[in-house]
């Protein structure tokens, strides 16, 4: 992987941690989760919610705050 593909995946997968509410619609009817996590965030659950949706924005608040474990050897 490249580093900018990779802190890329890091900082997504840390900002697409929120609260299936939150979600704001990112996607189209049929989007694949390949097509999706080009810019988005996919997650296939629950019913009813937005699957491919916006990455949580930055300055996200102390309260909200996910730690981000890296997955680099």
């Amino acid at each position: 992987l490249a580093s900018s593909e990779t802190t890329v995946s890091q900082r997504t997968e840390c900002q697409c941690k929120m609260e299936a509410k939150e979600r704001r619609n990112c996607g189209y009817p049929g989007i694949t989760a390949e097509q999706c996590r080009k810019g988005c965030c996919f997650r296939s659950h629950p019913a009813g919610v937005p699957w491919c949706f916006y990455h949580r924005q930055e300055g996200v608040s102390p309260s909200s705050h996910c730690e981000c474990k890296s997955f680099l050897t």
